[in-house]
């Protein structure tokens, strides 16, 4: 069994800028690794109509990855598959009269997919640090959403690129 804890940066094909953490839990099924993955992201603010808008991601994948041994370190490619969610939540500090907060909340799920790279090197014992590459497609991609009030939330990103320095317990 192995067990990761990723903290780590995202890019998106919208340009915008996410942080986040995975924590995945897998476990030997032949020459390949079952498990599972979970995570958690939030977007940088966006500024603009219908006021300031903070993305936040949750997703939550069946992994699997197949370890292949180079020596010393493991390279270890891997698929994932599985439902996540998009939160908008906006706020509008400006709201026009007769609308009360100007807070808005949108919340999507869609399937999730990804396909990732990891270099395994161990450290001591059961204890590793991975150099992990990924990329991260919603299918679909949630298009901008209305606000119901003239406005619109910001699209989801159609593809994230991730790259983490990821903390490992257990053979890769």
């Amino acid at each position: 069994m192995r067990l990761r804890h990723v903290p780590g940066r995202r890019w998106s094909s919208d340009g915008s800028r996410w942080w986040g953490a995975r924590l995945g839990l897998c476990a030997r099924v032949g020459r390949f690794c079952a498990g599972t993955l979970a995570g958690f992201d939030a977007g940088g603010a966006i500024v603009g109509d219908p006021g300031t808008t903070r993305r936040y991601t949750f997703d939550l994948l069946a992994s699997l990855d197949l370890p292949l041994s180079l020596g010393a370190v493991t390279l270890v490619p891997g698929v994932g598959i599985g439902a996540g969610l998009l939160q908008a939540n906006t706020s509008d500090p400006g709201s026009p009269p007769g609308e009360p907060s100007g807070a808005r909340k949108s919340t999507t799920w869609d399937l999730r997919t990804t396909a990732r790279a990891a270099l395994a090197i161990p450290i001591r014992g059961l204890f590793g640090v991975d150099f992990d590459g990924a990329f991260d497609v919603p299918l679909p991609a949630r298009g901008p959403t209305s606000d119901g009030q003239g406005g619109s939330y910001p699209a989801e990103p159609r593809f994230f690129a991730r790259g983490l320095v990821v903390l490992r317990y257990g053979r890769p």
